[in-house]
């Protein structure tokens, strides 16, 4: 692997991993570093940071989805959900088709009580991704999730099973 891909992975905890401290105020110059601190402010649920982070990417990077669909999890997160469905509308309009602006229309939607709008853009998102299995397994399994809510339980099920089988 190479160092730029680790420390995209990593993000900044990686920097300090690998013995290079970030100068104080010093952002990520690389856009793939700027994705990795967003998601590790999400996955810290500092939903705020990560918001403000994700507007000064798309700044950077206007017509790129990523952005985006950051800025629409920390802002769902938030209860922001005005703000959040305006950005994932932008993605699907921006690339439409495109399954990362499903997911997270779909996402949308299972949050703010449309389960069955939730597995229509699932669907859709899966058809999109051919030979994806890992991002497809994930879909099935939220898929499997939202069956399970409705009560359809043989089909959350069957889900399960073909999320593992996607998942090998």
């Amino acid at each position: 692997m190479s160092r730029k891909l680790a420390l995209a992975l990593l993000g900044w905890a990686g920097v300090a991993a690998l013995g290079q401290q970030p100068r104080p105020g010093a952002e990520p110059a690389d856009p793939n570093l700027k994705v990795a601190e967003i998601q590790s402010l999400l996955k810290q649920q500092r939903y705020k940071d990560a918001e403000a982070k994700a507007k000064e990417l798309n700044r950077l990077m206007p017509d790129e989805l990523t952005g985006y669909g950051l800025l629409a999890d920390a802002q769902m997160a938030q209860g922001k959900l005005d703000e959040a469905e305006k950005n994932i509308q932008w993605m699907l309009d921006l690339r439409r088709g495109d399954p990362r602006g499903m997911v997270r229309a779909a996402r949308f939607r299972s949050l703010t009580g449309d389960p069955e709008g939730a597995l229509q853009m699932y669907e859709m998102a899966f058809q999109r991704m051919p030979g994806a299995a890992e991002e497809r397994a994930a879909i099935v399994a939220e898929m499997a999730k939202i069956e399970a809510r409705q009560g359809r339980r043989a089909e959350a099920q069957r889900l399960e099973k073909l999320a593992l089988e996607l998942g090998k």
